[in-house]
């Protein structure tokens, strides 16, 4: 099994892909140089495998790394093997592009998404995200059930920690109206969002029915980094799963949708009155 990327593991194949092309070097040039397969240096630079100290110190001559440079590298291989995060407990429930993005999304500076059929799973709450994930066609015995919905709520700390980051959300009015769950359940979840549409870092738009221009189906997420030299990603989420694109082309594509749902969508105001109201009703 392919290892799990991790944000420094990503930020060094990033760094050491600059620093050939810096060099006017090809895969097969290098490899061919220090008599490694191509498929490793591939695999180290899109960070579906770890490089070692050593390895990164053979290549250092050839890509003319500089020592502050070749520090910083090394103290991402630091970060990279060195500890357990609080996902690695959930190794054995979780798939690898999951736990991707479970790292991904815990270093981010910025989170951006769009659901058309569900609330996203950073604004669940407890009872609203056990109903989504037990009444699918792949439904987890209880104890796996327990422990997703544990991630869900773990994964959540990200807002509310100190270091809080920036969530905006698009969704569409008919998630206000599927009660997973029941009834109870989705009063729960329809207080909940009010809630966090409270704190400061939290920005939620809705569409509503009448929308002519706000078209989406589907889910997906942008994550942005704090330091430029971390490409943003975006996750397309399926039935099967979660894919993962990391191209400007993508990255891009994706954003000129979400400002386009943005713009056909309430404002934050608007959107709590809406949720105020279902509620009410409800």
């Amino acid at each position: 099994m392919p290892a799990t990327p991790t944000y420094a593991r990503r930020r060094i194949g990033n760094e050491l892909r600059k620093l050939r092309r810096q060099q006017g070097l090809s895969l097969d040039m290098v490899s061919d140089a220090i008599d490694w397969n191509k498929s490793k240096l591939s695999r180290i630079e899109t960070a579906k495998m770890p490089i070692s100290r050593h390895d990164l110190h053979l290549i250092a001559s050839m890509y003319s790394i500089d020592r502050d440079a070749l520090a910083r590298l090394e103290d991402w291989i630091r970060q990279d093997t060195g500890g357990r995060r609080w996902w690695n407990e959930y190794a054995d429930l979780i798939t690898s592009a999951y736990e991707e993005f479970i790292s991904l999304e815990a270093h981010a500076a910025g989170i951006s998404t769009a659901h058309s059929s569900l609330i996203p799973g950073l604004l669940q709450s407890e009872g609203y995200a056990r109903a989504v994930i037990t009444c699918g066609p792949f439904v987890p015995d209880p104890d796996t059930a327990d422990a997703l919905t544990e991630i869900r709520m773990k994964r959540q700390e990200i807002i509310t920690s100190r270091a809080a980051v920036k969530v905006s959300a698009v969704i569409t009015e008919s998630v206000l109206h599927n009660e997973y769950g029941g009834r109870n359940v989705m009063q729960a979840q329809l207080r909940h969002l009010l809630d966090m549409t409270r704190l400061s870092n939290v920005d939620l738009r809705l569409i509503q029915h009448a929308s002519m221009q706000g078209v989406l189906v589907g889910a997906f997420t942008i994550l942005t980094f704090p330091d430029a030299r971390d490409p943003n990603m975006v996750f397309i989420e399926h039935q099967g799963g979660i894919v993962s694109k990391d191209s400007d082309r993508d990255v891009k594509r994706y954003r000129r949708y979400l400002d386009h749902l943005s713009t056909a969508a309430m404002n934050q105001t608007g959107t709590r009155e809406l949720i105020a109201k279902r509620l009410d009703e409800s």
